[in-house]
């Protein structure tokens, strides 16, 4: 079974090289890998062309490219029928790729889902695992670990190439909707790795995936629990400081304290550094704001693109 790797690229000159030599380790699973470049200022596509021979890799250079639009180049250059994504910021299993292929040859579907393992490894990392994914906990039907036969996307459509984030949530939605809930192989396992590792970078990303996945229409309730939640805090705050205080110290419980616990399915998701449980819900009040400042900044461009 002939396959190919799609690998969207931008500035991922600090771990693009380890995420090669990787790939090297795994290369008899997969035919060719087709790395797509959005417009990296930085050295990434020079390491990648140092590896072009060994991973048997086409380059594809885009100018200012984000990664939905980077997958779709990467499908329609691929030689073969089976396609493979993953990220550079993943790190696959020595069996995730023959897992996968093994898992798609014994179903009738165009498709085989892998999954993702998400665990920080220092105090940031590990509380925006928790506040997010859930720290040491893995993930399925998680797209930069899976399968599709090209059929899929003449069924369900490419990817949304004017997204930043949330446009692999929208491409399995489709699949979900036409196929249900099948053909995971929870034995392909790849694990994220690139949490950011300061506390702006973590604002930073909160905001910018809001944004896009506002102007998606991504997660809508969401945002309208977002809305309400910090107008509120605004109004109570200006009416009445310690009602305000009050309903503060609850919601910090409970997205602070309670919902790592809920997420990453443990009591001790923090340890062995306390640190982290002390600091999770001053991050998740500062995060939760961030990202409901994106959805606001997402909607208002969303309305002027439209309106004009």
């Amino acid at each position: 079974m002939k396959c190919s790797l799609i690998v969207p690229v931008f500035n991922e000159g600090l771990i693009i090289e380890g995420f090669c030599e990787e790939l090297e380790a795994i290369k008899e699973d997969f035919d060719e890998v087709i790395f797509v470049d959005g417009g990296s200022t930085d050295d990434s596509v020079k390491i990648l062309n140092s590896f072009k021979n060994s991973l048997n890799a086409k380059i594809i250079e885009l100018e200012q490219s984000l990664p939905g639009k980077g997958r779709n180049y990467g499908v329609k250059a691929a030689s073969h029928s089976i396609i493979v994504f993953i990220d550079i910021g993943v790190s696959p299993a020595k069996d995730w790729l023959s897992n996968l292929k093994k898992n798609y040859s014994e179903n009738d579907l165009p498709f085989c889902w892998g999954c993702c393992h998400f665990e920080g490894s220092s105090l940031v990392p590990s509380i925006l695992a928790a506040l997010s994914t859930g720290q040491r906990r893995t993930l399925e039907y998680v797209i930069p670990a899976s399968l599709f036969h090209k059929s899929i996307f003449d069924e369900i459509g490419f990817f949304d190439p004017t997204l930043r984030a949330g446009e692999d949530v929208l491409f399995r939605r489709g699949i979900f909707k036409k196929y249900g809930l099948g053909g995971l192989c929870r034995e392909a396992v790849v694990s994220y790795r690139t949490f950011p590792q300061t506390f702006y970078k973590c604002l930073l990303k909160w905001f910018i995936y809001a944004s896009f996945c506002s102007r998606g229409n991504i997660s809508n309730k969401q945002e309208v629990a977002y809305y309400f939640c910090f107008s509120f805090i605004s109004i109570l705050c200006y009416f009445n400081t310690y009602s305000s205080l009050i309903f503060l110290a609850i919601y910090l419980l409970l997205r602070g304290i309670l919902d790592p616990i809920r997420r990453s399915c443990s009591l001790k998701w923090w340890y062995p550094n306390l640190l982290s449980f002390l600091l999770a819900p001053l991050f998740a009040f500062s995060l939760d704001l961030a990202k409901c400042l994106g959805f606001l900044k997402g909607r208002l461009l969303g309305t002027v693109v439209k309106f004009f």
